[in-house]
Formats: C-alpha cells, structure tokens, sequence
C-alpha cells in the first residue's frame, strides 16, 4: 500500500475542493492542465501538472449518480397508478406497478435505476420468444423494455421511464394484434 502523505500527491482536501468546483462549474473535468486531476497507471490520483510525461487518465469529476429515493418515492405515490409499491426484487429496490392500457390489456412492471439510468422490466403478461427482441417487440429476452439506443436503452428519471413504459404498453399491445409497432417511423 502506498504512503498517503506522499508529497506528489494531492491533499483530500484539495481533491475534495477543485472536485466540487468543478461539479459547481458543471464542467465535468477541467480545462487548465493543473487543474485536472488524473489516474496514474499505479492507481494513484495526482493533478495533472505533475502528470508530465507518464500515461494518464483524466478523472470525470461530475458527480457519483445515485437515484434520489424521497424523490423517487413522492413521485411514485403522486404520478404512478395507485397500488405502486416499492419493493426489492433479485437485490435491487423499485417500484412495481400495474395498470391497465387503452386497450384494456392488464401490465406489471417494475421500475428500478441500474446504476446509471431508470429501467423497466416487464413482469406481466408473458410475452411469446418471438416478441422477446429489441427490435422485434422492443424488450430485450430478460423482460427488460428497449426505450432506444439513449441511456443503455433506459430512461434518466423515473418519471420519464414510467411514461415511456405506458408508451410501449400501448405499442406492444397494437404489435400483438398483427399491426407494426406504431411508434417508430421505421416500422
């Protein structure tokens, strides 16, 4: 393990501080050379003026995502069909909730952030193989629904992948009944 009072490394406190200028900044890393804060080979972060002649890697420093549950929560009790309850399935919390399409067609889903974006998995109904496609039924084979090629193919709020689930309810619905999937211009 490596002596952290190093000279040639930065205090936490000075990391700590340009890191929050920047997120202030919303510049996501900086632009002065001796601002930037790098990843050395040896795992070791230092500012980039002492960073001369070696192979480093410039640290994004926008902010660690995590999903706001209390606003997550308010938004599922307030904009999502009655009865939506947060629950853990396979480790993961999220919200599943069900309703009933335009069509009449009863849907189970389960919204949940994987880290980086809202995605949604379809719990019911049980849909043939052939349906199970990104392209064909927009659902990838773990019942996990296509929302595009955007946000590993996710949503970047709850409420945005909420509404586009009730889209694709909708969508698959159509699809089913023999007609092309309705809401892409290329089908």
């Amino acid at each position: 393990m490596s002596d952290p009072t190093n000279t040639r490394a930065p205090s936490l406190d000075a990391l700590r501080d340009l890191i929050h200028r920047e997120q202030s900044n919303r510049a996501g890393a900086s632009s002065n050379p001796a601002q930037k804060i790098v990843a050395t080979r040896d795992g070791r972060l230092i500012t980039g003026d002492q960073a001369a002649n070696q192979p480093v890697t410039t640290v994004q420093t926008d902010t660690f995502a995590y999903p706001n549950l209390s606003r997550d929560r308010d938004y599922a009790i307030t904009h999502m069909p009655p009865g939506t309850v947060e629950v853990t399935l396979s480790g993961v919390t999220g919200w599943r909730y069900a309703f009933i399409n335009e069509y009449g067609e009863p849907f189970d889903m389960f919204a949940f952030y994987d880290g980086s974006y809202y995605q949604v998995l379809l719990l019911q109904p049980e849909l043939e193989a052939r349906w199970m496609s990104p392209h064909t039924g927009h659902i990838y084979s773990d019942g996990r629904i296509c929302f595009g090629t955007s946000y590993n193919s996710g949503r970047k709020t709850l409420g945005e992948a909420y509404a586009k689930s009730v889209l694709w309810a909708t969508g698959i619905t159509v699809a089913l009944q023999g007609f092309p999937f309705p809401w892409n211009v290329n089908q």
